[in-house]
């Protein structure tokens, strides 16, 4: 099995208790998997941003098209709440 099936294999079995629905994969963009986090009773996927970019630019996007999608897509404070949302993007830029 590979790493970002495993990783998605734990999110779904550690939430399948929890009464909260609001823990969100990713499908799409299962292969910017990093791992999990653990914050209360969630267990959250973790998600590389410039892997995320790099997804986009992969299926035809250009880089300053790709950083404006994911940022407006998946960093927009009001559709993810960042104390305790649906994932995490781990912010790899190195900047």
């Amino acid at each position: 099995m590979a790493k970002v099936d495993r990783i998605e294999k734990i999110v779904v079995e550690e939430n399948a208790d929890n009464d909260s629905k609001d823990v969100e994969l990713l499908h799409e963009f299962k292969n910017a998997l990093l791992g999990v986090y653990r914050v209360g009773t969630k267990t959250l996927p973790v998600y590389s941003y410039i892997r995320l970019i790099d997804l986009r630019v992969e299926e035809g996007l250009d880089e300053e098209t790709a950083v404006e999608w994911v940022d407006a897509t998946y960093l927009n404070r009001e559709t993810h709440d960042f104390s305790g949302g649906a994932y995490i993007i781990v912010d790899d830029t190195g900047v």
